[in-house]
């Protein structure tokens, strides 16, 4: 399986696309696994938006607006959809409250 660090590696971020509800619970479940966190708490007790941005901190933002901007124009910047770079999803698991 892939690391979710292993998106931002030579860059200043990487944004992960997550458009649907299964997608986003399985990226939370293993951002928390990795370490990761989002305004100091552990991701899955957070919610999820349809783009997030990952730090080489391992800190995890919302995508609001000029960062959407951003998103498409930055060449610092890597943008992937969850399913491309992480492995199959099951199930739905825990939730995002």
């Amino acid at each position: 399986m892939q690391r979710l660090m292993d998106l931002t590696k030579g860059q200043e971020r990487g944004f992960i696309e997550l458009d649907s509800e299964e997608k986003k619970l399985a990226f939370l479940k293993q951002a928390k696994e990795e370490g990761f966190t989002i305004g100091g708490k552990a991701p899955t007790s957070c919610h999820c938006d349809l783009v997030m941005i990952l730090h080489p901190d391992y800190t995890i933002n919302y995508v609001v607006g000029a960062v959407t901007i951003m998103l498409y124009h930055s060449k610092q910047s890597v943008k992937v959809k969850y399913e491309q770079k992480m492995p199959p999803i099951g199930k739905p698991i825990g939730g995002c409250d």
